[in-house]
């Protein structure tokens, strides 16, 4: 499976599952990266051969013009965002396609979720994957994770938790596919989740595979947080 990902910043929870995936010698995975500027993002790819380009915006219609050109020319099966910017119908009625909005949608819909989150005082902070149509935010929800946030938890904190459940839910995306548990329509406007799905108090629905599960239960001890069990 080859997954392209849109990104413009540092990149952190697509480097980190990619650092997972690479020790994991039983499994294949291949990524595609876009970036739509000088970013953090791009000097992981290179450190690690990892195939992308960077498309410089101008404006909604080009990037997304230019990045499915792109996708499709490197024969990407899905799309991932972790992208603050929108894109329009050319990126995503081209090929499948996913945000991963740090926010439990249908709150906090939009750019610097984190911040206004925190900012109203919530007393569950979340990550949701969904997918990308002509809404802000709004397209069909696949998964969320959630933790209780407590007194004490600072912004810092926050943007911690949200990286960490940003890792897991880019797993959880990629076993979703991989296992047929996750089906979008012929014109990728629609999704169907198999009912059986396994879910948690933290997760909905949960990884299940075991070395998916093992390395980021290992990841989270060394980040010092329990976030997602």
């Amino acid at each position: 499976m080859r997954i392209g990902v849109v990104l413009s910043s540092g990149g952190s929870a697509f480097a980190q599952v990619s650092k997972m995936l690479a020790n994991i010698p039983a499994k294949e995975h291949d990524f595609v990266v876009v970036t739509d500027r000088e970013c953090g993002a791009e000097d992981f790819c290179i450190a690690n051969h990892v195939k992308h380009q960077r498309i410089q915006w101008t404006n909604n219609k080009d990037f997304s013009v230019a990045a499915a050109k792109y996708f499709k020319e490197s024969e990407v099966d899905y799309v991932i965002l972790f992208f603050s910017r929108l894109v329009t119908a050319e990126l995503y009625r081209t090929l499948p396609a996913f945000n991963v909005h740090p926010a439990l949608l249908p709150a906090f819909k939009g750019i610097n979720a984190v911040e206004r989150a925190w900012k109203s005082d919530v007393r569950f902070f979340g990550t949701t994957l969904h997918l990308v149509d002509e809404t802000v935010d709004g397209g069909a929800i696949v998964a969320q994770v959630i933790i209780p946030v407590l007194p004490e938890y600072t912004l810092e904190m926050m943007h911690k938790l949200s990286y960490i459940q940003k890792v897991y839910v880019f797993l959880l995306f990629i076993e979703l596919i991989e296992t047929g548990a996750l089906i979008v329509s012929e014109d990728y406007l629609r999704i169907e989740i198999r009912r059986d799905l396994s879910c948690t108090d933290r997760s909905n629905p949960c990884l299940l595979d075991p070395q998916f599960l093992e390395a980021f239960m290992e990841f989270q001890r060394q980040e010092g947080l329990e976030v997602v069990i």
